[in-house]
């Protein structure tokens, strides 16, 4: 008999939550992002609490509010928008951008 394929929060993910072992401080899991501002989901497999899912790796969005110590960040995903909660470590600021 065969085992039955898993379908958690980290199916799929082998290579996509793959990471360079370096050490991150912990001024990433406490940094300060504002209304309106553009980040980029940037899952570190590292810090599981805050984690979206492995769909958004690699989005960008804006973020419309806080919920707790987490963001919320609205993402397209084709032609729908998406609202995803995600924590500070796995957002990542993205300079350059205007800010409407």
């Amino acid at each position: 008999m065969t085992n039955k394929k898993a379908k958690g929060k980290r199916g799929k993910t082998r290579h996509l939550m793959k990471r360079k072992h370096t050490k991150k401080g912990i001024t990433k899991l406490f940094t300060e992002l504002k209304e309106n501002q553009t980040v980029r989901v940037n899952i570190d497999s590292s810090i599981h609490k805050g984690m979206p899912a492995a769909l958004f790796q690699g989005k960008t969005g804006r973020i419309t509010g806080k919920r707790g110590n987490c963001f919320e960040v609205e993402i397209k995903n084709g032609k729908m928008k998406k609202t995803i909660i995600a924590g500070a470590a796995h957002l990542m600021e993205l300079k350059g951008v205007e800010k409407k």
